[in-house]
This record gives C-alpha cells, structure tokens and sequence, in this order.
C-alpha cells in the first residue's frame, strides 16, 4: 500500500478531515512559489499498515526553523535546503512517534496540515514528542507560513533573504515558533576549522595563509557573514574560532580539498597530534583525520 493509500485509509478510520476543503486559496500569482520536497523523521521507519498504530493528532505543536542538508544519504554533499522541524507539546509511549502533514504550496504560501500522529513497526522504549521535518526550496520572497489543525488555523509571516530566513507570528492558537531567524549557507562560503593542542595554533594561521596564496580564495570576516551557520559549526569540537572563506565562481571546493591535502602532506609529523577540517556551503568536508 502507498504512503497516501494509507494515510486515506487511516484517516477514515479516525473521521480526520483534510482542512483542504475547508477554505479556498487566493494565491498573489505574482509571489514567489516555494517546493515540498519531503518530510523526515530519523527514528521512524515504514508507514504502518495497522490502525492500531495511528492516533488522532491533538497535541500543541513547536517548531523551528533552519537551513540544512538532505539526510538521503546523510552527510552527502547537495545545496542547503529550508527545513522546518516539529514537535508535539504531549510525549507518547515511545520516542519515535511521527506526525503525519498534508502540505500544500502555492505563490506566496506554505500550508502545512496536521493530520495524526503514529508509532512505526518497532518502539523505541523511551518517553517523548512525535516529530517530523519538512524540507522545502524557498527563493527568496515573503510568504505566508500556514499551520492547520482540526479547524484551527495559525499564520506566520516568513520572509527569506539571501542571509537569513525570519519569520514571526500573526496569529497563533496551537503553535509556536522556537527562533525568529535562521542564518543561511551562503554560497562559495567554507569554514576552517582546528582542534590541537596548546601552542600548536600556529599551524592553523599557517594553513590559512596558504590557502589565501591562491587568488581565488578570501578570507571573510565575521561582519561579512554574521549569520552564516558555518560559524557555529564545530566538526572536530576544538576552542578556537574557525575561520571563514569564499571561493570565486572560477573553482569549487575540489581546489580547497587539494590545497589542504597538500598542506597535510607537507606537515604531516607536525600535524600528527593536531586536526584540521573544512566544511563547504554544500556540506563537502575535508578533514587531516583521513591522511594521518
């Protein structure tokens, strides 16, 4: 039986009615349209079959947003995509509940219907929330970001820019927004990052200055990109800040993974208790770990 097979099925069997009949959508054909691509939840695996493992949704819902990666496969390199993570306010007998949505777009508008929550073919043995994860493509524009639950009806004003995305509520009965901004992956953007010893930093500022050696690279700054996640990113954990550069539309990371390969190589016993690592826009990484 397919996904939407079931999902009819099940709904039948709860009385759920779609909100989709409920009003109509007077689109500005002049906005811009994002595109559902899907929803995700790690812990839960195929759509069960039997009723018994469906429950009506009737829980309060949080949520956030944020910019991120494909999980098909996990830690793949592809363009950074808008994604909005869910949780229910009630916990349930098992941590890998998921929430079902029926999602619809159009210009200017993001509509996300709740439709129930159920327990996949196995249980994890612990309290929690159901969740889900949308992913969307969103050009930049303002839209409307429509939640629907049962004939309540919460709306966001949610406006992406190339450096962020914010958003912030109009009228909220059953839902929450967990952050106001939510800073983009900006393209031909890497972050270097070090994790050693004391007194061994001098390599890091040493690296560094080789990648600048190539024309195509430069260094930014942290007033340049203030919100860019690579920032925040920790991948080998470490106390010093990374350091932030953009490539030109002339090379892409390739050329970033050669210069620090070459370094690795030509410092190799000096590194051997140290660990560099690069992470691009696009999620490609390159880390010393993999050469020692």
């Amino acid at each position: 039986m397919t996904k939407n097979a079931t999902l009819l099925t099940v709904i039948a069997l709860f009385g759920i009615v779609s909100c989709s009949d409920e009003k109509s959508i007077n689109p500005d054909a002049s906005a811009p349209t994002a595109t559902y691509l899907f929803d995700y939840n790690p812990g839960v695996d195929e759509i069960p079959t039997s009723a018994d493992r469906w429950y009506p949704m009737e829980s309060a819902v949080h949520f956030s947003i944020s910019e991120g990666y494909s999980p098909y496969p996990q830690g793949s390199p592809c363009d950074p995509m808008f994604m909005i993570d869910q949780e229910t306010d009630d916990e349930y007998f098992a941590y890998n509940f998921s929430i079902i949505v029926d999602v619809e777009t159009a210009p200017g508008l993001i509509r996300i219907m709740y439709q129930s929550v159920y327990i996949g073919n196995f249980t994890l043995d612990a309290l929690g929330p159901a969740h889900t994860r949308s992913y969307f493509n969103v050009p930049d524009g303002k839209y409307t970001l429509q939640l629907e639950r049962a004939g309540l009806v919460d709306k966001y004003e949610l406006v992406a820019k190339a450096e962020a995305f914010q958003i912030r509520p109009l009228s909220n009965a059953f839902t929450r927004n967990d952050n106001d901004v939510a800073g983009r992956y900006i393209p031909g953007s890497f972050g270097l990052y070090w994790s050693g010893n004391e007194g061994e930093d001098s390599l890091f500022e040493d690296i560094a200055q080789l990648l600048l050696e190539d024309s195509e690279i430069v260094e930014l700054k942290p007033e340049n990109q203030p919100l860019n996640p690579l920032w925040s990113a920790r991948p080998i954990g470490g106390d010093i800040p990374p350091r932030m550069f953009s490539y030109s539309k002339n090379i892409d990371f390739s050329v970033v993974r050669a210069l620090l390969h070459r370094a690795v190589l030509d410092r190799y016993q000096l590194l051997h208790t140290c660990r560099i690592a690069a992470v691009s826009w696009r999620n490609e990484r390159f880390d010393s770990r993999n050469y020692q």
